[in-house]
């Protein structure tokens, strides 16, 4: 559950989603973190993956990315657990991971030590030249290379060197062992990757510049249509100042699967040049968000609590959001395209509010989903005047959303306002060609969903405080306003955002914890309810599946970690199975 807010300092096309999300965009609005002064202390150093000398002598000196596994026993373990529980029996072609490094390789099975790391090494050396890119597989091997036949047809491969107990089969006809060990910077797992972005984004912004300006120009299809360009030309000038930094603030991309005990854990980290446009700066202290979990009401399946300021992230991209509102706003009549670009902009200059510490919970009742949110701002009533203001304005736009807001009663000490969701569905659907086609009927169906699910949506403020909810029963607002005023009020503060602290990657400035197995079984109860959509297995006698996400933010980059329970991944594989989902290859 993201309520709204991203977690990433990527772009997306909000002037659509804008008119898609109304919920949404209020939660978004409530449910984004806060600029501090102080700097978060340095992140642990990290345990790094152990290269073989002999191995690292065979990785290609400029290597783009270089990935890793710990070794075919410790992957097959895994691979072999997961593959029994989705009903793969051993003579099956997806049992073994073995199969796979195997196919095209004739003799490379009676050749490979299980024990020890094999590496696959990608370079772009040779397509910037024109050519392909450079691949090198590495391994780790006992007996007599000569029965290895690596040329067949359709094999990338035309080199094989040697180091010590390792070969390398190469696409890259000049390499040769290399001297001393090529280092490599992979991060500690079962399964590792890192990937050197900076110098990628570089080497490849010519290309990347050439494809935007592609972009920016009409063009004629086959049957003298002329379609409009992509990119205004009047935005290319940002898309590609934007493009550029990015390329000179990103350093390097790391992955990992990792097992610790009975659990799986994920890392990625975008590492960043420090002092860059994209880094993201000093945060708020994560404690001050976690706090806010005392507010919301009890029984959350999913929790999120985040403080994490991307104001300045934000300012990269900027220009791609505006060059998506221009382009909507292209195909709008003159006066509704004033209105929704100067709504936009307004709704853009909302950024600086949402870096706030925040916390929001997700319960999921038969009915649909219970939101709740809650945020404590500097200025709270201006705020609260911001938000209520876009939202009364969203619905004079020409978008298939309403929000109609509601004579509510007040609740004690609070602004408050509710809002009635309205889904247009006839200027939903009027893209769509062919009024009888079953996507019309998809669509409708899904509004008419969406609209009960999501009926109302409750905003508030009380004191230093912003609140939103969508829920069936009002009084979980007046519950937290109060809550908001008496800290006696409050309930415990939820404990799984501090459990998650400890796998995170250092610098954790957001979580989202909890079950996994509601949510599943409300979004399958949702497809089974629109015709023609798929069928999800419900999963009923599913247990629970806890797990957590964080993300963490810092001077030098964001990373993010996710992890959940070796044997409640195993549970749910087999309850797939059992559904007939995913069926072996026999």
């Amino acid at each position: 559950m993201n309520a709204g807010r991203p977690t990433r300092p990527l772009p997306l096309p909000l002037a659509a989603a804008a008119a898609w999300m109304p919920a949404a965009l209020t939660l978004a609005v409530l449910a984004l973190p806060a600029l501090a002064a102080a700097a978060p202390a340095p992140a642990p150093a990290e345990a790094a993956f152990a290269v073989p000398d002999d191995a690292a002598r065979l990785v290609p000196p400029g290597s783009t990315m270089v990935a890793a596994i710990a070794s075919l026993d410790a992957a097959e373990v895994e691979w072999q657990g997961l593959a029994a529980a989705f009903g793969s029996r051993p003579t099956d072609k997806d049992y073994s991971l073995l199969t796979t490094f195997g196919d095209g390789l004739p003799g490379f099975a009676a050749l490979v030590a299980h024990d020890r790391p094999l590496l696959v090494a990608v370079g772009i050396n040779g397509l910037v030249m024109g050519g392909s890119l450079d691949l090198t597989f590495i391994f780790p091997f006992e007996g007599d290379l000569a029965q290895l036949q690596y040329r067949g047809k359709g094999s990338p491969f035309v080199n094989l060197q040697q180091c010590g107990g390792y070969a390398a089969l190469t696409s890259a006809s000049w390499f040769h062992t290399m001297p001393t060990p090529t280092r490599l910077p992979l991060p500690a797992g079962l399964m590792a990757a890192t990937v050197d972005l900076g110098t990628a984004l570089k080497v490849g912004l010519p290309l990347v510049e050439m494809g935007m300006r592609q972009l920016s120009q009409a063009t004629t299809d086959s049957l003298g249509v002329v379609h409009p360009p992509l990119i205004a030309p009047q935005d290319l000038d940002g898309v590609l100042t934007s493009v550029r930094t990015v390329a000179r603030s990103v350093s390097r991309l790391d992955l990992a699967i990792r097992r610790d005990g009975d659990r799986y854990l994920t890392m990625d980290r975008l590492l960043l040049v420090p002092g860059s446009d994209l880094a993201p700066g000093p945060q708020a202290p994560f404690k001050d968000a976690v706090e806010l979990t005392a507010i919301l009401p009890p029984g959350s399946d999913l929790v999120q609590v985040a403080s994490m300021d991307l104001t300045r992230p934000f300012a990269v991209f900027e220009p791609l959001y505006q060059a998506d509102m221009r382009r909507t706003a292209e195909q709008l009549p003159p006066a509704a395209a004033a209105d929704f670009t100067a709504w936009y902009g307004e709704y853009l200059g909302l950024v600086p509010l949402t870096a706030q510490p925040v916390a929001a919970g997700l319960h999921v009742t038969d009915a649909g989903a219970e939101v709740h949110v809650v945020m404590k701002a500097r200025d709270a009533s201006a705020a609260f005047k911001r938000v209520t203001g876009l939202l009364d304005r969203l619905s004079t736009l020409p978008v298939p959303v309403r929000l109609e807001p509601v004579a509510d009663e007040a609740f004690p000490g609070a602004e408050a306002r509710t809002y009635r969701i309205d889904l247009d569905t006839r200027s939903l659907l009027a893209p769509v060609p062919g009024g009888d086609s079953p996507k019309v009927a998809q669509i409708a169906q899904v509004a008419d969903l969406f609209s009960r699910l999501i009926p109302e949506i409750r905003l508030a403020r009380t004191g230093s405080y912003l609140l939103a909810s969508a829920d069936h029963d009002r009084g979980a607002m007046a519950t937290m306003i109060t809550a908001c005023r008496d800290e006696d009020r409050r309930g415990p503060v939820d404990p799984r955002p501090a459990a998650a602290v400890p796998d995170g990657d250092g610098h954790v400035q957001e979580v989202i914890a909890g079950d996994l197995t509601s949510m599943w079984r409300w979004f399958s109860g949702m497809a089974s309810d629109v015709e023609g959509g798929p069928k999800l297995p419900p999963l009923a006698d599913l247990g629970p599946l806890p797990c957590a996400m964080t993300m963490s933010a810092w001077e030098g980059g964001f990373s993010g970690t996710f992890t959940v329970h070796r044997d409640d991944l195993l549970a749910l594989a087999r309850a797939l199975a059992a559904q007939g989902a995913l069926a072996p290859q026999r």
